[in-house]
């Protein structure tokens, strides 16, 4: 069904060869910078979910009397927190690589 939306297939060659035609470190930029966006995201966001549900472990992490591991073993005990990140990850990949549409008419 398409809802009376219509898609300019003619476009989709010309931004293809428009990619095409880049230099090949334009390329590897965009991929990089993308790369480390959602790094980034992933790493605010994962941060932000153990911050709210073990603050004292986060802490104590942050200030040197335990190690990182010890937030990967929190993951292993409390399983739901590792799927609330594992459905981060969609969503900052949707967030960074999908393209903005100027128009969503």
């Amino acid at each position: 069904m398409s809802h009376g939306r219509q898609i300019d297939w003619r476009a989709i060659p010309s931004r293809y060869r428009r990619w095409r035609a880049l230099p090949a470190w334009r390329k590897l930029l965009w991929l990089l910078v993308r790369g480390v966006t959602m790094a980034v995201a992933y790493v605010g966001f994962a941060a932000a979910i153990l911050w709210y549900n073990e603050p004292t472990v986060v802490e104590a992490v942050g200030a040197g009397r335990e190690s990182a591991w010890a937030l990967v073993t929190l993951l292993g005990a409390r399983p739901e927190l590792l799927v609330l990140l594992a459905l981060l990850v969609p969503a900052v990949l949707a967030a960074v690589l999908l393209p903005h549409r100027p128009d969503w008419r």
